[in-house]
């Protein structure tokens, strides 16, 4: 699949070949790399093993934030999402690109530590203590409505048990829609494993 999107030449930002794209072609390019690039950096997490595409083997922009409702190819400009304004799909995709860009950048220094010679216990639990105060800070940074709650599950309290199964869209989890739910999980899991990768090395005889 990287192959196959290098040779469409996705690596490459449409910006650099001006007149070839029009403004939602390459918004639509942007976005298929970076998902390739999020899948790769995904699928490096729970395999434990390094990327294929590099942190800086390409070119491509990071897509815009657009309202993804009414972007189309008839647009002129971008309707760029508020930064205070709804959330949605342009808005999660974006934030799951930072997500992957932060998992990629911190395998990267990783693996430089691993290639040392002998590299010490105590250099490696300084750079997983590293990593965990960045991983804190980016989910700190993260806008409200991605954050989770102080028990990982949201901010709003859990439902109490219920004999039906059955829950409307927006009626899970204590008003939260059930797709904002499955964004933050995805954060949540995503982040706690790249943290635990960091550790368990040196918890290995």
């Amino acid at each position: 699949l990287v192959n196959i999107a290098r040779t469409m030449g996705l690596d490459v930002d449409p910006d650099l070949t001006p007149g070839r794209y029009g403004l939602y072609e390459s918004e639509a390019r942007r976005r298929a790399w970076w998902d390739i690039w999020w899948w790769d950096a995904y699928t490096s997490t729970l395999s434990s093993r390094a990327p294929l595409i590099p942190l800086h083997a390409f070119s491509t922009r990071l897509p815009l934030d657009v309202d993804e409702e009414v972007f189309t190819s008839a647009c002129t400009s971008a309707p760029l999402l508020s930064p205070t304004g709804k959330e949605g799909v342009g808005r999660w995709f974006g934030m799951r690109i930072r997500l992957a860009q932060l998992v990629k950048d911190i395998k990267s220094r990783t693996s430089l530590l691993s290639s040392l010679e002998h590299p010490s216990v105590l250099l490696s639990l300084e750079h997983a203590s590293q990593c965990e105060v960045e991983i804190k800070q980016w989910l700190s940074d993260l806008p409200p409505a991605f954050r989770m709650g102080s028990e990982g599950l949201g901010e709003e309290p859990c439902m109490p048990p219920h004999s039906s199964m059955t829950l409307s869209s927006n009626a899970s989890h204590g008003g939260t829609p059930p797709t904002l739910l499955a964004q933050r999980l995805d954060i949540l899991m995503t982040t706690h494993r790249l943290a635990m990768g960091l550790y368990l090395p040196s918890l290995r005889p």
